[in-house]
């Protein structure tokens, strides 16, 4: 069983870890990813052994709270949109509230005219106002306070415990104002704890609206679809909610509509832009018999469309619903980060603790140790190492669909980057899976009537040879006859009269059961034999006609794109069923060097796990059922659109177009999106360790640097701003 639960409490990439570390290990549960921009929690598990109610349960037991959603995406929008004003109105807020004390404090630190207020004044207006900021920002210290008591300090722990040591300290500073005004006391640092809450919710307010952004590509897929559609009922023409439309219903579509629902045309001729879902540039012609998919736009003519799938079952609802789950899908690189996050809020305190020892006993005073423990705790808050990488796995997710390529995961992100050896199945694959008629011969009858005859014939016949024959005579315009004792030869090809003569047309072992001659044939046997394509023959009366050669035609591209992965120093093999002389024709044209033929569907998985053996990463390309087996084995299951239902769902990425150029711009967004990923998790710990560095007094001694609490929160804030914003410059990538 598959749901998504909204999770509450978290504050960073920690306590995504913590939570994730304790729900996989419970019985029966098979996969728990967290989506941390979303605050959901993605469960695949055996109903049969755990409830999600007990799931749930335990993870409140770790300080969090959890529900069910029936719909990650649209139940939750409307929750994060007001958790988004919220926090706006929170930084807003704390702002208008803390700038007093930040002007005075500006004002009396570079010695600028101000007006005199009695310092006990002062200590009564700022104890007021940061008091207020910390009660509007009280769910950082709600969720940090959980955290310490579970003895699992997060995020929310260190501001907590740097902003309360600012604060608690300037309250006994303020106590001995009022109280004992006559004793020397030390500086406030009211401004230090009430900056620190405005930068940090300001820095909560950019991120969460950042990593929104990231999340377009789900929102503009899920706006494709309209929200109502025109069903055909016995009473006439009724506008209905998407909703109520199930399989089997008839819907017209008007020119410039978008398509509802998915469906086969059963009235009428128009276009249909398909680029949205397919990344085909060209609009495609709809016909009776045509299958159209939702989202899509109606360009010129009137449909009415019989719907295939309606509801989660659409192709649509299917690509949103990959989307959602690879979103919580996590990268091995990410592993990394989510270690690093889940031991960083204990180091990031030991650190804090022993710089303030340390200072204590080089003999500064209580407000330069104070100022080392609170900076060292708000600069190195662990928020910029969480969002290093999903949110460049998402924007990668989204640049794909924008390309024609259905991603699912992070992890099919990363494993497209290393691919050094890509093997293709060939039917469907590299080649179009729709056999054409590459050359025929007679001389004995015109042409046209060679043509004419095999045509008619083949018009009778179910057979999927037959589609090439009569696609032929089409082609030429050149109109069917009758055809009168039509008989299939099961396994051998068809007979039939026409105008009183009777004709066979079929494989050589026909021809030769009954007793034609094919001497003269042989050189056309031979040539078309070496292309691999299926010779057939045409016989009347005692004699052969002419023959003819049908293969399933190479893709347009696949010799070029062959030619490039090659020139990367990749290499290319082609795994089949198809007989051995039909493999190698089509390698020789496309130019692969490693050619596995007769291959049972088991047999293909074995391949990939002996190339994998060998120390390649693999990718297998196909699009059949056969392939399944092979495309989970690989270390990249790539499926082309007209994959069957089952080969696609093996796969982990779908070319949308069925282009295999298409497999060119997988690869480089692989390598682009990772190396995102990478520059991310630099500057992550590039500005977490500085940050400490400068923070501690590392370089006092040598520049008199020393960071304020205030100035670290800044920079916090600053640095997974800035990693967010390097993630959104994707969207400028504009492919191979």
């Amino acid at each position: 069983m598959k749901v998504f639960l909204k999770i509450g409490g978290m504050s960073c990439t920690s306590c995504s870890t913590k939570i994730e570390n304790k729900i996989i290990k419970i019985n029966g549960v098979e996969k728990a990813q967290i989506n941390f921009s979303n605050g959901t929690l993605f469960l695949d598990f055996d109903e049969s052994i755990v409830s999600y109610e007990h799931i749930i349960g335990q993870v409140e037991l770790l300080g969090y709270s959890a529900r069910k959603v029936s719909n990650s995406f649209y139940e939750i929008q409307n929750e994060k949109d007001k958790e988004l004003k919220k926090l706006k109105s929170n930084f807003w807020i704390s702002l208008i509230l803390g700038l007093p004390v930040i002007i005075y404090s500006a004002a009396k630190l570079f010695s600028l005219p101000m007006l005199f207020i009695p310092i006990q004044l002062v200590a009564f207006i700022q104890l007021v106002l940061a008091t207020i900021v910390i009660l509007i920002n009280s769910n950082i210290y709600v969720s940090g306070f959980k955290k310490i008591l579970n003895g699992d300090p997060n995020m929310d722990s260190l501001i907590e415990i740097g902003t309360f040591a600012a604060y608690f300290y300037s309250l006994a500073v303020a106590v001995l104002i009022w109280f004992y005004p006559t004793v020397s006391t030390g500086p406030l640092y009211f401004e230090s704890a009430i900056m620190i809450l405005i930068f940090i919710s300001l820095g909560k307010y950019l991120e969460f609206s950042a990593k929104e952004k990231t999340n377009n590509a789900i929102k503009d897929i899920i706006e494709l679809q309209p929200q109502e559609a025109n069903l055909i009922t016995p009473d006439g023409k009724k506008v209905v909610a998407i909703a109520n439309i199930k399989k089997n219903d008839i819907v017209f579509i008007s020119p410039g509509e978008r398509i509802p629902v998915d469906g086969v045309v059963i009235d009428g001729i128009s276009a249909v832009d398909e680029k949205v879902i397919t990344g085909e540039s060209i609009p495609l012609d709809k016909i009776v018999g045509s299958n159209v998919i939702g989202g899509t736009i109606n360009l010129t003519g009137s449909l009415t469309i019989k719907t295939t799938n309606a509801g989660e079952d659409s192709i649509l609802a299917k690509i949103i619903k990959v989307m959602e789950e690879a979103s919580s899908s996590k990268a091995p690189i990410q592993l990394l980060a989510d270690r690093a996050a889940y031991y960083f809020v204990p180091a990031v305190v030991s650190i804090a603790l022993i710089a303030s020892l340390f200072w204590f006993f080089a003999g500064m005073n209580i407000v330069f140790i104070l100022t080392i423990f609170v900076s060292i705790l708000i600069v190195a808050c662990p928020c910029t190492l969480g969002l290093a990488t999903p949110t460049a796995v998402i924007m990668g997710i989204g640049l794909g669909a924008k390309n024609g390529i259905l991603i699912k995961s992070g992890k099919a992100l990363e494993a497209a980057s290393k691919i050094n050896f890509v093997v293709f199945d060939k039917t469907g694959t590299l080649t179009k899976g729709e056999p054409e008629i590459i050359d025929y011969s007679t001389s004995v009858i015109s042409e046209n009537d060679f043509i004419q005859i095999i045509g008619s014939l083949e018009d009778m016949s179910e057979h999927s040879l037959a589609v090439p024959n009569v696609k032929k005579m089409t082609d030429l315009k050149i109109r069917p006859i009758r055809v009168d004792d039509f008989k299939a030869l099961v396994g051998k090809g068809i007979e039939g009269t026409i105008k009183g003569k009777k004709y066979l047309f079929g494989s050589y072992s026909l021809m030769k059961e009954n007793n034609f001659d094919l001497h003269e044939f042989s050189e056309q046997l031979e040539s078309l034999g070496n292309r691999g394509a299926t010779v057939m023959f045409l016989s009347s009366d005692e004699k052969v006609l002419g023959c003819v050669g049908i293969k399933d035609v190479i893709r347009s591209e696949a010799k070029e794109v062959v030619s490039f992965l090659k020139s990367k120093k990749i290499k290319i093999g082609m795994i089949t069923g198809d007989n051995k002389l039909s493999a190698l024709a089509i390698g020789k044209d496309v130019g692969i060097d490693f050619i596995y033929s007769q291959i049972l569907p088991h047999e293909k998985a074995e391949i990939i796990k002996q190339i994998q053996k060998d120390g390649y990463n693999v990718a297998m390309i196909g699009d059949g059922i056969n392939d399944a087996p092979a495309l989970i084995q690989s270390d990249l299951g790539i499926v082309m659109a007209s994959g069957s239902d089952i080969s696609i769902e093996a796969g982990e990425a779908v070319l949308m177009k069925n282009d295999l150029k298409k497999l060119l711009t997988l690869f480089d967004l692989g390598k682009y999106s990772v190396f995102k990923i990478k520059q991310n998790l630099f500057w992550a710990f590039f500005y977490n360790a500085l940050g400490i560095l400068v923070a501690g007094g590392v370089f006092y001694y040598i520049t008199g640097w020393l960071l304020s609490p205030a100035v670290a929160a800044a920079a916090m804030a600053l640095s997974s701003f800035s990693v967010v914003c390097n993630s959104l410059s994707m969207k400028y990538y504009k492919g191979n």
